[in-house]
């Protein structure tokens, strides 16, 4: 009797322990060692170290045509002014040679002079015309010096149209590699988390297993301590040996990640907290950004935020748990969203290809949860998808939100 029954806990034990496996979603013979691990992690390091250098160098040619683009701008504009000014000279100086002959008709070489040279001949003219006055000597000077200026103008323009061309082509050749690299470190990145997650179910289905074990353990023991018979036959010792010595064998599999281990940074760095809420990344995947806060920008203004580099459609997510109290679709944001946190820090979302599902003003999220997509809408550059994320620590003044970013997302 007690024979069977030791045989019917034994086999109870082997099948929750396999249904345990099971419902853990498990293929044991699938099994991620840790030398893949290690292998996957170093790959993923050595891209992000790559994409790390392209995002500086990218980010310091869009400075310099941002900066290049706001100097031709602005000599153009000079241009146009020296233009206009130099017309109306022209027109005093025309006036000056009518009043001239009209004082004294005799006095045509001058009036021919005044009538006919063009300003390149300025010089000449004025070499000629001993008898002009200090009133025409002075509107002479003036289109001279505005003649100068004109020319100057136009040479540093073309220099500046031509190291600007040179920049935009720049920046295209390293749009196209580091979108290249960006899709290759989202891969090894989704590749990296499937792993883990291989990694903390089988952990949760041994977890699992020892406890129906335990358990199975501790029923038997009662069971055996109520039992009429007070003798256990050797057979009945073996096979009780057999289940505590063999099971947790076949089950239990050491933990090959820590909580400590970032899936895409080669070294651990110091956590800054310069929110008092924020708790999670607002890039949900691989990405890669620099300070840039202050970098120069279209239109003479400077950058208020940070540039997180992304895969195309990769979520970006709610930083801290709060409200949505913003949306908006245009101007130079594009797709919006401003989130403001729990805490109080508001946190402001650009340049989306789109919203998630669902997402409206007056929603209550949490961290992580999705807002959007990575994308280019507005007046981002459409050749590298990115999140522009602002700070307003209390809703306040935008700061430069590199160093949470930081903190945020390794």
């Amino acid at each position: 009797m007690v024979g069977m029954t030791s045989g019917f806990f034994r086999l109870r034990v082997l099948l929750l322990a396999l249904l345990a496996v099971v419902l853990a979603g498990v293929s044991v013979p699938a099994q991620t060692t840790e030398e893949e691990l290690t292998r996957v992690e170093a790959e993923l390091a050595r891209i992000q170290a790559e994409v790390f250098q392209l995002s500086e160098d990218y980010q310091a040619a869009w400075a310099t045509d941002a900066d290049l683009a706001n100097r031709i701008e602005q000599l153009e504009a000079s241009i146009i002014g020296y233009t206009v000014e130099q017309i109306a000279l022209q027109n005093l100086i025309r006036e000056r040679a009518a009043d001239l002959y009209m004082s004294n008709p005799t006095s045509n070489e001058l009036v021919a002079l005044l009538l006919l040279t063009s300003p390149a001949d300025i010089d000449t003219r004025v070499e000629y015309i001993e008898d002009v006055r200090e009133r025409d000597q002075s509107l002479f000077n003036s289109l001279l010096v505005l003649t100068s200026q004109i020319n100057e103008a136009l040479d540093q323009l073309q220099q500046d149209r031509a190291e600007h061309q040179m920049v935009l082509n720049r920046l295209e050749e390293l749009s196209v590699t580091l979108n290249e690299r960006l899709a290759a470190g989202q891969e090894l990145y989704d590749l990296l988390e499937e792993r883990r997650a291989e990694e903390l179910a089988r952990e949760e289905a041994a977890r699992l297993a020892q406890e129906a074990a335990e358990r199975e353990a501790a029923e038997r023991a009662a069971f055996l301590a109520t039992s009429t018979t007070t003798t256990i036959p050797p057979s009945t010792t073996t096979t009780t040996t057999e289940v505590t010595t063999t099971l947790p064998t076949t089950t239990s599999t050491p933990v090959q990640v820590t909580d400590t281990t970032l899936p895409f940074t080669p070294t651990i760095t110091p956590v800054v907290t310069p929110s008092a809420g924020a708790t999670t990344c607002p890039v949900d995947g691989f990405h890669s950004f620099t300070d840039t806060w202050g970098a120069p920008r279209s239109g003479g203004r400077t950058h208020q935020g940070v540039d997180i580099l992304a895969d195309r459609g990769i979520p970006v997510v709610a930083a801290e748990d709060g409200i949505i109290v913003r949306m908006f679709n245009g101007g130079r944001g594009g797709i919006t969203a401003t989130l403001e946190g729990n805490s109080g820090d508001v946190y402001y979302y650009a340049h989306l290809d789109a919203w998630a599902p669902g997402l409206e003003v007056g929603l209550q999220v949490s961290a992580g949860e999705a807002l959007g997509i990575v994308g280019t809408t507005g007046n981002a550059p459409a050749h590298i998808p990115h999140l522009h994320w602002e700070y307003q620590p209390g809703g306040g003044a935008s700061i430069n939100p590199t160093p949470l970013a930081r903190s945020l997302c390794g």
